[in-house]
Protein backbone atom coordinates (compact mmCIF):
# COMPACT_ATOMS: atom_id res chain seq x y z
CA UNK A 1 0.00 0.00 0.00
CA UNK A 2 2.75 2.75 0.60
CA UNK A 3 4.64 1.94 -2.67
CA UNK A 4 0.78 2.76 -3.79
CA UNK A 5 0.76 6.00 -2.35
CA UNK A 6 4.23 7.24 -2.82
CA UNK A 7 3.30 6.78 -6.57
CA UNK A 8 -0.03 7.87 -6.86
CA UNK A 9 -0.23 10.93 -4.31
CA UNK A 10 2.47 12.88 -6.43
CA UNK A 11 0.72 12.21 -10.00
CA UNK A 12 -2.64 13.06 -8.39
CA UNK A 13 -0.85 16.79 -7.27
CA UNK A 14 1.18 16.81 -10.33
CA UNK A 15 -2.57 16.37 -12.44
CA UNK A 16 -4.25 18.53 -10.08
CA UNK A 17 -2.10 21.26 -10.74
CA UNK A 18 -2.08 21.18 -14.11
CA UNK A 19 -5.67 21.63 -14.18
CA UNK A 20 -5.93 24.14 -11.86
CA UNK A 21 -3.16 26.18 -13.07
CA UNK A 22 -2.71 28.01 -9.95
CA UNK A 23 -0.30 27.52 -6.81
CA UNK A 24 -2.75 29.34 -4.60
CA UNK A 25 -5.93 27.18 -5.18
CA UNK A 26 -3.48 23.89 -4.99
CA UNK A 27 -2.48 25.02 -2.10
CA UNK A 28 -6.40 25.37 -1.01
CA UNK A 29 -6.66 21.98 -2.21
CA UNK A 30 -3.69 20.83 -0.22
CA UNK A 31 -5.19 22.41 2.86
CA UNK A 32 -8.64 20.61 2.37
CA UNK A 33 -7.32 17.28 1.86
CA UNK A 34 -5.27 17.70 5.19
CA UNK A 35 -8.16 18.91 6.85
CA UNK A 36 -10.28 15.97 5.60
CA UNK A 37 -8.19 13.16 7.02
CA UNK A 38 -7.43 14.73 10.32
CA UNK A 39 -11.32 15.54 10.74
CA UNK A 40 -12.56 12.01 9.42
CA UNK A 41 -9.67 10.35 12.01
CA UNK A 42 -10.62 12.81 15.17
CA UNK A 43 -14.61 11.63 14.50
CA UNK A 44 -13.43 8.33 14.24
CA UNK A 45 -11.06 8.46 17.50
CA UNK A 46 -14.20 10.07 19.37
CA UNK A 47 -16.56 6.97 17.98
CA UNK A 48 -14.01 4.37 19.31
CA UNK A 49 -12.75 6.29 22.31
CA UNK A 50 -16.08 8.16 23.80
CA UNK A 51 -18.97 6.16 22.47
CA UNK A 52 -16.88 2.98 22.80
CA UNK A 53 -18.08 1.18 19.32
CA UNK A 54 -15.31 -1.44 19.71
CA UNK A 55 -11.95 -1.41 17.99
CA UNK A 56 -12.12 -0.98 14.00
CA UNK A 57 -10.57 -3.73 11.61
CA UNK A 58 -7.57 -2.67 10.64
CA UNK A 59 -8.33 -1.92 7.21
CA UNK A 60 -10.02 0.97 8.36
CA UNK A 61 -7.91 3.45 8.52
CA UNK A 62 -6.57 2.43 4.98
CA UNK A 63 -9.84 2.75 3.80
CA UNK A 64 -10.68 6.09 5.18
CA UNK A 65 -7.64 7.76 4.24
CA UNK A 66 -8.14 6.48 0.74
CA UNK A 67 -11.46 7.56 0.43
CA UNK A 68 -10.55 11.25 2.09
CA UNK A 69 -8.03 11.29 -0.56
CA UNK A 70 -9.69 10.67 -3.60
CA UNK A 71 -12.93 12.93 -2.45
CA UNK A 72 -10.92 15.89 -1.84
CA UNK A 73 -8.98 15.23 -5.22
CA UNK A 74 -12.16 15.10 -6.74
CA UNK A 75 -14.09 18.09 -5.31
CA UNK A 76 -11.13 20.18 -5.26
CA UNK A 77 -10.45 19.71 -9.24
CA UNK A 78 -13.96 20.39 -10.10
CA UNK A 79 -14.78 23.21 -8.12
CA UNK A 80 -10.84 24.99 -8.14
CA UNK A 81 -11.14 24.21 -11.74
CA UNK A 82 -14.84 25.72 -12.74
CA UNK A 83 -13.51 28.93 -10.51
CA UNK A 84 -10.24 29.29 -12.09
CA UNK A 85 -12.32 29.24 -15.58
CA UNK A 86 -14.81 31.88 -14.31
CA UNK A 87 -12.22 33.97 -13.33
CA UNK A 88 -10.50 34.00 -16.79
CA UNK A 89 -14.21 34.60 -17.90
CA UNK A 90 -14.85 37.24 -16.22
CA UNK A 91 -10.85 38.86 -17.06
CA UNK A 92 -11.79 38.59 -20.66
CA UNK A 93 -15.37 40.60 -20.25
CA UNK A 94 -13.59 43.50 -18.25
CA UNK A 95 -10.84 43.21 -21.45
CA UNK A 96 -13.53 43.27 -23.82
CA UNK A 97 -15.53 46.10 -21.76
CA UNK A 98 -12.31 48.32 -21.30
CA UNK A 99 -12.11 47.79 -25.10
CA UNK A 100 -15.26 48.81 -25.89
CA UNK A 101 -15.71 52.06 -23.46
CA UNK A 102 -12.24 52.99 -25.09
CA UNK A 103 -13.66 52.90 -28.27
CA UNK A 104 -17.01 54.78 -27.29
CA UNK A 105 -14.58 57.50 -26.26
CA UNK A 106 -12.54 57.86 -29.28
CA UNK A 107 -15.87 57.87 -31.46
Amino acid sequence: MEKTDSFSIPVAMALLGYMVASWRLLLLGLFNMSLTIVASFAVMVFLVEEIKIGHPDSTCPQLMQGLALSLSIDYTLFICRRFKDELDALKLSADKHDIESCHSWSI
